[in-house]
């Protein structure tokens, strides 16, 4: 009996998977999910301050349980996030340039990656902070819906209250 299951099961998880394959190569393999920006009168150091003090970000991000960071804010440096309702996920800065810019990725199953971006430039009232989140992988559209709405719904709250701190600061 197991024999013959394995005969018809075994070539049909292969078509499957062949089909996933195929359709997943003509998918975009990158997405921006999100983009907030916002102008403040904080000054870059106020902002960096913000960012570079990871285990204080749930003051300005309500969703987050915690972070970590092992070892310094810098490129190559890793840590956890928990967010509320979600497991624990690990974390890499890839990108750091102090006062200007860094970009930490999360490893998500099958291959996806999510990149958030995180800039400062100058602008009229003094400085403009972005955040953009972009999933990249294969298999992107698996995640991207899902992802999208909560960042949409969080996101913005998390940037204003942000602003709101590093100007108090």
């Amino acid at each position: 009996m197991i024999k013959n299951t394995t005969k018809w099961v075994l070539p049909i998880i292969t078509a499957l998977l062949t089909l996933f394959l195929v359709i997943s190569s003509f998918m975009p393999h990158r997405k921006t999910l999100i983009v907030v920006t916002r102008e403040t009168t904080a000054t870059k150091k106020q902002i960096w301050k913000q960012w570079a003090d990871v285990p204080n970000r749930k003051n300005w991000d309500t969703s987050m349980e915690y972070a970590t960071i092992d070892g310094p804010f810098q490129t190559g440096s890793t840590g956890e996030v928990k967010l509320s309702g979600q497991p624990l996920s690990k974390y890499e800065i890839i990108y750091c340039k102090e006062l200007e810019a860094y970009t930490d990725r999360f490893s998500l199953p099958l291959f996806a990656k999510m990149d958030f971006i995180h800039m400062i430039k100058p602008s009229d009232k003094g400085n403009e902070v972005t955040f953009k989140v972009e999933l990249k992988g294969p298999f992107i559209f698996v995640y991207a819906g899902m992802i999208e709405k909560t960042l949409k719904a969080e996101l913005p709250l998390a940037v204003d209250k942000l602003i709101s701190l590093a100007e108090a600061d």
